[in-house]
């Protein structure tokens, strides 16, 4: 498997390099490490270089030498800078830059809501937040995730190296419970589109198309045993997995292309996007039907 850092041109390495060596001695800040997609293997000529700032709630960063450090890595204008939960209560708050090396996210991170997180997970708890980002919102799956993935640079006290131990292994009781939840909203869903579709209420149809949709994909990526990191991800991860609907994201994606105008149209869709469903059940050894979709 290669090395995430490697990935890394060399002038980007000393701009992490530089970032890493000012964070670490940031008080509050218990650990950094690389995130994003040159953590994840996904990493694209022009991504951006994302680092994790992890810190305990009750010793939290200091923002005035966060600030200080971004504005010394900017080379185009003042950098964002947020205060802790700035940008809401999971994707909580950070700073972009544009640096020598491109552009430079840093993304704080609590120590105790994540583990919080994963110990939810490990009861089958998964909890979602729509209002924190487009499109539909934050999982926090994606918690356990990063976590599988990043690549720490700063952990003195090894709370990234538990933390990693503690996700090795996708959670079964979280696996259990996205994929029934998951299916059992998307069959509520389609369960509410008739009469949206006989009134030919595009306005509402598409919407439900997406929900089914991102309902339907989570739960491929647990049957897949596989954690939810981004959206941007979706269509690279899904013509990996074993696991998964003949061409789905081909035949999601022209769902979402073309639903249709006239209720013939959009009954058309709610009936592929119904047979989609039923072969993630098929796939998924079985559903427990609960409001009369069949």
């Amino acid at each position: 498997m290669k090395n995430p850092l490697d990935e890394l041109s060399a002038e980007q390495r000393r701009v992490v390099d530089r970032a890493v060596n000012a964070l670490k001695l940031v008080d509050g800040v218990r650990a950094v490490v690389l995130g994003g997609s040159f953590a994840s293997g996904r990493n694209r000529p022009n991504s951006d270089i994302d680092l994790a700032i992890y810190y305990s709630e009750s010793r939290p960063i200091n923002i005035t030498t966060i600030r200080s450090i971004a504005n010394d890595l900017s080379v185009i204008g003042p950098p964002t800078v947020s205060e802790l939960y700035g940008w809401g209560a999971w994707v909580n708050g950070g700073s972009w830059m544009m640096t020598n090396a491109g552009r430079m996210d840093f993304l704080y991170r609590n120590i105790e809501q994540v583990e919080r997180a994963i110990a939810d997970a490990h009861q089958g708890i998964v909890h979602h937040d729509f209002a924190q980002q487009p499109p539909l919102g934050f999982y926090s799956v994606t918690y356990l995730g990063e976590t599988h993935v990043c690549v720490p640079l700063h952990d003195p006290n090894g709370v990234i190296a538990n933390f990693k131990h503690t996700v090795a292994i996708f959670p079964p009781a979280m696996k259990q419970a996205i994929v029934r939840d998951a299916l059992a909203s998307a069959e509520f869903t389609l369960a509410c589109m008739p009469k949206l579709v006989v009134a030919a209420d595009v306005y509402n149809v598409v919407p439900c198309i997406a929900r089914v949709l991102a309902n339907l994909t989570h739960a491929i990526y647990a049957l897949n045993e596989r954690y939810f990191l981004s959206d941007k991800a979706i269509g690279a991860d899904l013509v990996e997995f074993p696991v998964c609907p003949r061409d789905y994201f081909r035949r999601a994606t022209n769902l979402l292309v073309d639903p249709g105008r006239t209720k013939e149209q959009l009954d058309q869709s709610r009936a592929w996007l119904r047979q989609i469903w039923l072969e993630t059940i098929d796939l998924s050894g079985g559903h427990q039907l609960r409001f009369g979709v069949v």
